[in-house]
């Protein structure tokens, strides 16, 4: 909403939630362990936060990582 200012209106509270993913190769475990360190380094140090309010979409933002819908280690 705000790279197009006038284009868009927000009309409520977001009413469902969606998981989204990064698939990974099952045969390449270090990698998508490599994948979940990055994205929960992002969550902790405040990255991830001035992302998502940078693009107004708090309502939308997680608060934990989870990987194949496990808490991340």
């Amino acid at each position: 909403m705000k790279l197009d200012p006038g284009t868009y209106r927000l009309l409520g509270e977001p009413f469902a939630f969606t998981k989204q993913g990064i698939g990974v190769s099952k045969t390449k475990p270090e990698l998508r362990d490599a994948v979940a360190k990055a994205l929960k380094s992002l969550l902790q140090n405040g990255a991830y936060k001035k992302i998502i309010d940078a693009y107004g979409v708090q309502p939308s933002a997680i608060s934990a990582l989870t990987v194949n819908d496990e808490p991340a280690k």
